[in-house]
């Protein structure tokens, strides 16, 4: 069986998720700058669990890109300023979110999200995107007010 066939067996299953691996930046068809360029920043949190009142980030990874203001196109991915860092919580990771995430309290201990490198990313950004931004962009305003004088 060729990897395409294992693919379309695993992604019909029910007790399957085939994940794929993006595409290094380089191979990435980037927009040409028609205007202005702008900074934005995409956001991706690991969480204790679903409820922003009691539960905490775990994992937290910053983007920076450039983006045309008149298009809207992103120019370029600034690779070299990524962040990506755990962050112990107040209370245990509870086993059904390690299930999901795979991070574990031994993962996260004594590890502290550097605030200095989150502001020196986010402070500039022009905008703030997020994949699931209805449940990470509460999750960062709860634990970096930057966040919310941002866009």
């Amino acid at each position: 069986m060729d990897i395409q066939d294992a693919e379309r067996v695993l992604a019909a299953s029910p007790h399957h998720r085939v994940l794929k691996r993006i595409p290094a930046v380089a191979d990435w068809r980037l927009s040409a700058a028609v205007g202005a360029t702008r900074r934005g920043v995409y956001v991706d949190v690991e969480t204790t669990g679903l409820r922003p009142e009691t539960d905490e980030v775990i994992e937290l990874a910053l983007l920076p890109f450039e983006y045309d203001a008149l298009s809207g196109g992103i120019t370029r991915v600034a690779v070299e300023e990524a962040y990506c860092s755990f962050r112990q919580p107040g209370f245990p990771i509870p086993v059904a979110s390690t299930r999901i995430h795979g991070i574990t309290d031994s993962d996260v201990a004594g590890a502290k999200i550097d605030d200095g490198a989150l502001t020196a990313l986010v402070a500039d950004a022009h905008l703030i995107l997020a994949h699931n931004a209805g449940f990470d962009r509460p999750m960062v305003e709860k634990h970096w007010p930057i966040f919310e004088t941002r866009n």
